[in-house]
């Protein structure tokens, strides 16, 4: 018996369903989805990425960037706030015979959320520096316009520039 694996992703993605989904008596009902699944027919391998790796990419991604946007089933642009994946496995008629909640190791998300925070902390503090440095030389050339009385001729060298 051949079996294939079916991937779902459930999410919320709006603040109002998040904030009644402890609370809410089915809970469920406030989540989307987004399925990868494996076709029923064994194909030649393409060369495109495999269900595996496109379900826990996207998850990954969904998990660990919620502040990002991605595209749902019928492409058509999501905010997920919250998500949780399943992975079943189907029989040849489609039949589940095992499911099984799939979750990132533990920290995961923080270690992510770590690295890329210091990356933009780092390209913050650059560009920082890097308009502080322009300002400084940008108030030493308008002084300089100013003390030789540059500024006519300056407004038409900029004029041509901008041409």
């Amino acid at each position: 018996m051949r079996l294939r694996k079916r991937y779902t992703i459930e999410y919320i993605d709006n603040e109002k369903d998040l904030a009644r989904l402890e609370t809410h008596p089915n809970p469920w009902e406030l989540f989307k989805t987004k399925i990868f699944e494996e076709p029923k027919a064994k194909e030649v391998y393409t060369g495109e990425e495999s269900v595996d790796g496109k379900a826990w990419r996207t998850f990954m991604l969904w998990s660990i960037c919620p502040d990002q946007i991605f595209l749902d089933n019928a492409n058509r642009v999501t905010h997920p706030l919250y998500c949780k994946m399943f992975m079943e496995l189907l029989d040849e008629e489609g039949n589940v015979v095992y499911e099984d909640y799939c979750e990132l190791p533990a920290g995961t998300a923080h270690v992510f959320n770590s690295a890329i925070n210091r990356q933009a902390v780092k390209k913050r503090d650059t560009a920082k520096e890097t308009v502080s440095a322009l300002e400084t030389e940008l108030a030493t050339y308008k002084e300089f316009i100013k003390k030789y009385h540059a500024e006519k001729e300056f407004d038409e060298f900029r004029r041509e520039m901008l041409k």
